[in-house]
């Protein structure tokens, strides 16, 4: 599976990782294609940052809408599993926020990464659940590649590292100027 990012800042640019199989699997990193599309060389350092979860209170459901017990604050396609079923949710199945006001107790989800549509919880839904968190920065100890030059027009691809993630971590690529246009795409292998 391959997903794309657009860079454009020197600010670290997360870029969201696919679906994986289940909540103890991860994904194989199998290449990091770095295009610089710019009239001029630029750099690209590599980071992978660990999630941390969140255990949480589901105290209803009905429709496309959950309320938990306690108002969380939630991102879009951030990984959530279940830890019962209830309604159609379906005990540890990995489903991604779809939409949440900030700091808000009740979202949607999506069976799907980046879905286009609410899946249907149905009525009645109450148990726990895992929230899965990137809230670790990019920094020189998850550092894998540090100032990599890329020509202008040129792409580089990284596929010499041996690199697992977890449900949740993320990897953060850094242009070094501000100008730079440069495109990530990321392939992975669920393990």
């Amino acid at each position: 599976m391959a997903i794309t990012a657009q860079l454009i800042t020197t600010a670290a640019t997360q870029v969201a990782l696919p679906a994986v199989v289940g909540p103890s699997s991860g994904n194989a990193v199998t290449s990091i294609m770095i295009c610089n599309y710019s009239a001029s060389q630029d750099s690209a350092t590599v980071y992978a940052v660990p999630s941390t979860t969140q255990a949480v209170t589901v105290s209803s459901s009905t429709g496309s809408s959950i309320t938990l017990s306690a108002p969380v604050s939630l991102t879009q396609n951030q990984a959530v599993v279940f830890a019962s079923s209830f309604g159609s949710v379906v005990a540890s199945t990995i489903y991604y926020v779809y939409a949440s006001t900030s700091a808000s107790a009740t979202f949607s989800i999506s069976s799907v990464l980046t879905g286009t549509s609410a899946f249907s919880v149905g009525t009645g839904g109450t148990g726990s659940a895992t929230i899965y968190n990137t809230v670790g920065t990019a920094s020189n100890t998850n550092m894998i590649v540090s100032a990599l030059p890329i020509p202008a027009g040129e792409t580089v691809s990284l596929d010499q590292e041996k690199l697992v993630l977890g449900l949740g971590d993320s990897v953060f690529v850094k242009s070094a100027t501000s100008s730079s246009a440069m495109n990530i795409v990321i392939s992975t292998l669920p393990v």
